[in-house]
């Protein structure tokens, strides 16, 4: 009867042990979260205002006319760590992509995004809406 109480006493003092260990494995992967999301709050910040331009192409592309270049613009935090972004692009057959987008901060940690001016994104904005305005004449021209 003894060993069966001791058995018991110790047992109970391990579960407890157990439940001290995973309150505090808690605790710290909160903390850890607290940490990563200051982290990603001053990543965010940073980025707005930033504009970026990326090498874009499909999936196997065979030679440099296979590249474009992708242009996006940071305007202003987003939900859970996301950035509200304008994006905007002309691909390798003519096809014109203008969109609004919300980009994790994690995008922006891929060097293949290259930080450009503001004034660089707006002259090649200004070059895309020539295009964009050439397709509307085009298609109003057929109505």
């Amino acid at each position: 009867m003894k060993l069966e109480k001791r058995n018991k006493s110790t047992k109970a003092k391990e579960i407890e042990e157990a439940l001290k260990i995973v309150q505090e494995i808690k605790e710290r992967q909160e903390r850890l979260q607290q940490i990563r999301d200051k982290e990603n709050s001053i990543k965010l910040s940073k980025l707005i205002g930033n504009c970026y331009k990326f090498n874009n192409s499909y999936s196997c592309p065979e030679s440099k006319k296979d590249h474009w270049w992708f242009y996006i613009k940071c305007c202003s935090k987003g939900e859970d760590f996301s950035i509200n972004c304008v994006s905007f692009e002309k691909d390798k057959y003519g096809d014109v992509f203008l969109k609004r987008e919300q980009k994790d901060v994690s995008s922006f940690d891929n060097s293949s995004y290259i930080l450009i001016s503001n004034k660089e994104y707006l002259r090649e904005f200004a070059k895309f809406k020539k295009e964009v305005d050439a397709i509307e004449l085009e298609i109003t021209k057929e109505i």
